[in-house]
């Protein structure tokens, strides 16, 4: 793997009604916009974990989504991925539930679902298991968002 761009971790706590706004608070304060550079493939993998509505609090929101994509496309990256796996149901269909689907195609950003090849075997540090597939995607991306937002 490639090194991290930022050593320290990092946390941003806002509060808003308002999640797109929490979410550019919190971008701003993380200061987000220097973690993605022209050259960047960036992937943004939202939570569609299971066929469900954002009010449900399982899935991330489709308007916060378009925050975020707009967010990145503003940044110029190489190439902007969201790609999400999911584990319940159907990643399309999983998808479609949230409302992203019309956001993707509105915001003209590629969908990849990480539950299809092509794979590559990933080598883990362990020994058993001492390897798993994984999506190419995560050979190519040099920025990777994983998009989940808590309810509290």
């Amino acid at each position: 793997m490639r090194p991290r761009k930022r050593r320290q971790a990092e946390v941003a706590i806002v509060q808003n009604f308002d999640e797109s706004a929490a979410l550019m608070e919190a971008l701003t304060l993380l200061r987000a916009q220097e973690l993605v550079s022209p050259e960047d493939v960036v992937v943004i993998t939202p939570n569609w974990v299971k066929k469900m509505q954002p009010e449900s609090g399982v899935v991330v929101g489709s308007e916060t989504l378009r925050t975020l994509i707009q967010f990145i496309k503003k940044l110029n990256p190489k190439r902007l991925v969201v790609a999400s796996g999911s584990g319940g149901d159907k990643t399309p269909d999983a998808m479609r539930e949230s409302g992203a689907e019309p956001i993707l195609k509105e915001e003209g950003v590629e969908f990849i679902d990480l539950n299809h090849g092509p794979y590559i075997r990933l080598d883990l540090e362990h020994d058993s298991p001492n390897s798993t597939l994984v999506n190419k995607l995560y050979e190519e991306m040099t920025c990777l968002i994983s998009f989940t937002l808590p309810i509290i």
